[in-house]
């Protein structure tokens, strides 16, 4: 079900069902292992989305059904707030409660993350990205420059970094990319 109303809100229900054959069990967690076999998902999806022109706006997803032979309820959240005509915050959390019926089976993860994009012109902006993973003790942070040079040819620069998180805080990982693509037609 679908409906966009007059303001500019947008509402999403929908009931999805999914078939997934493991040929070999995988680890979800620490410590908590989904069995090979046969699952079947069926699960429940409400999109709310407030008016994206506006100067204040929301996006919220919830999903709940069944999940590898348990439950999966899920609450996605974003705000987003236009500074200016050139700047843009956003904030994001994912909330998963899972209980699946395995040793260990019954946790929560949870995901934090913000996100700042300056535009400079049309052809030029940049974006700043920090998430928060208690799952994995992590803290990742991505920032990116593109820059689109002429139609279909763009240039980008990124810097990725992520560290664990805890006493010792260590890094973990950290790379620097430039990045060209161009479209050629024949």
């Amino acid at each position: 079900i679908f409906n966009l109303f007059q303001n500019g809100t947008t509402v999403f229900f929908g009931v999805m069902q999914n078939y997934e054959f493991l040929e070999e069990g995988f680890e979800i967690e620490d410590g908590v292992e989904i069995p090979a076999g046969a699952h079947r998902f069926n699960s429940f999806m409400l999109f709310v989305e407030s008016d994206q022109s506006r100067a204040l706006s929301f996006r919220t997803e919830i999903n709940a059904g069944s999940f590898y032979n348990g439950t999966l309820f899920s609450l996605q959240p974003q705000a987003r707030v236009k500074l200016s005509r050139h700047f843009n915050a956003e904030l994001v959390l994912s909330r998963n409660s899972f209980n699946i019926p395995v040793p260990g089976g019954q946790f929560v993860t949870s995901i934090a993350g913000g996100r700042l994009i300056y535009s400079f012109s049309p052809n030029l902006y940049a974006k700043a990205y920090v998430q928060w993973n208690d799952s994995e003790k992590r803290f990742r942070t991505n920032f990116l420059v593109r820059w689109i040079y002429k139609p279909g040819a763009n240039v980008y620069v990124i810097y990725n970094e992520t560290r664990e998180l805890g006493p010792a805080g260590f890094l973990q990982d950290r790379a620097v990319m430039v990045k060209a693509s161009f479209l050629f037609n024949f």
